[in-house]
């Protein structure tokens, strides 16, 4: 009787130290594991939330850009189109005031004169009116420009980000990893001690 309950509790022991063991280590892996999970889930969120923002920030500013030179393309149109009625109101006028000078004499040479002077008028807008084109015309090809570069720059961020932000990824994976590693030394610890201690116990007892 005395060896029985001696074994019972030899055995009662062993298989307090190993659930006492396997509760440790399992507190501690699920702990290692759920932060390791919280990091992973962390960065994959904040990289979905990097890409949202640069899309939205690219989506916004090539349609404010698309805006502005559609702008000035209407108003290169209305440009051209006031320099055209302009060509043709003096085409007119140069060949009606030709016609009355052969008409009349004094008459049509004071009326050529005068027509002279609102050409020289006309052609001073006509110039201005050029010259304003042209301007748009620059402005409108920075603003395309700048355009580009905002977008090259912009894309060259998100992938430096994204290249950052897979890194991290790798390296929680890479801690997940170790943490299995680790659970299985242990276990295998664990179980090499169980079994040591089981033939401790049996041979104590054969002694006995």
């Amino acid at each position: 009787a005395e060896e029985r309950a001696a074994r019972r509790g030899q055995a009662a022991r062993v298989a307090e130290a190993t659930a006492f063991a396997e509760d440790s280590f399992g507190v501690e892996r699920l702990a290692a594991l759920a932060a390791a999970d919280e990091d992973r889930f962390r960065l994959e969120t904040q990289l979905a939330s990097e890409r949202k923002g640069r899309k939205a920030d690219y989506h916004d500013a090539r349609d404010a850009e698309e805006m502005l030179l559609a702008t000035h393309r209407a108003e290169i149109r209305r440009a051209e189109t006031e320099m055209a009625a302009l060509e043709t109101e003096m085409a007119a006028l140069e060949a009606r005031l030709e016609g009355d000078a052969e008409r009349s004499g004094d008459e049509a040479r004071m009326a050529l004169s005068s027509a002279n002077a609102e050409t020289g008028r006309l052609a001073a807008v006509l110039a201005s009116v050029r010259v304003g084109c042209e301007a748009e015309r620059g402005q409108a090809a920075n603003a395309a420009r700048k355009a580009e570069e905002t977008f090259a720059l912009g894309r060259l961020r998100l992938d430096t980000r994204v290249t950052t932000l897979r890194a991290d990824v790798a390296a929680a994976a890479e801690r997940i990893d170790n943490v299995q590693k680790q659970k299985t030394l242990a276990e295998s610890r664990i179980e090499a001690e169980v079994v040591g201690r089981g033939k401790d116990a049996a041979a104590a007892a054969a002694a006995a």
